[in-house]
């Protein structure tokens, strides 16, 4: 698959709700999230959690186009979760960043600090893997412990 390093996801826990968002490369190189989000209950089994992310991966998009404004990238997720803002939204929420490591054939969970109106930034000290291989309830258990990682 072409630029499979580029498969990722974002996972938003806020108010015990899964939002899953597609990841993007702009045509300037920008990662971003993207449009396609996937909405689970936290109670989901970590089977269901785990085939999310993979799917997920799936649809990432190579050279989208760059928006206008970068803050019309945060519109399909804020309303997608009812929310009337960004900072309504961060708000008491967490975030993982996963992405599949096709060099090492891994997964790679990135879990953050809420920042709040400053946005988030990845704990180094907490990243870890797991093998590409892993089962959809092992993805699904490594998304949950990546969450309760997040400050």
């Amino acid at each position: 698959m072409e630029n499979e390093a580029a498969k990722g996801a974002k996972i938003f826990l806020k108010d015990g709700v899964l939002y899953i968002q597609s990841t993007a490369s702009l045509v300037n190189k920008a990662y971003v999230g993207y449009d396609k989000i996937t909405v689970l209950s936290v109670d989901s089994s970590t089977e269901s959690i785990g085939e999310t992310v993979k799917l997920t991966f799936d649809s990432y998009v190579i050279d989208a186009p760059v928006p206008e404004k970068y803050s019309d990238l945060l519109k399909p997720l804020i309303k997608r979760a009812k929310q009337k803002s960004w900072i309504g939204f961060v708000s008491r929420a967490k975030l993982v960043i996963a992405w599949f490591d096709a060099k090492n054939k891994e997964i790679v969970f990135e879990p953050t600090k809420n920042n709040l109106n400053r946005g988030f930034s990845g704990l180094l000290k907490s990243y870890f893997r797991i093998p590409a291989t892993s089962t959809d309830e092992e993805i699904g258990q490594a998304v949950l412990k990546a969450l309760e990682l997040c400050e």
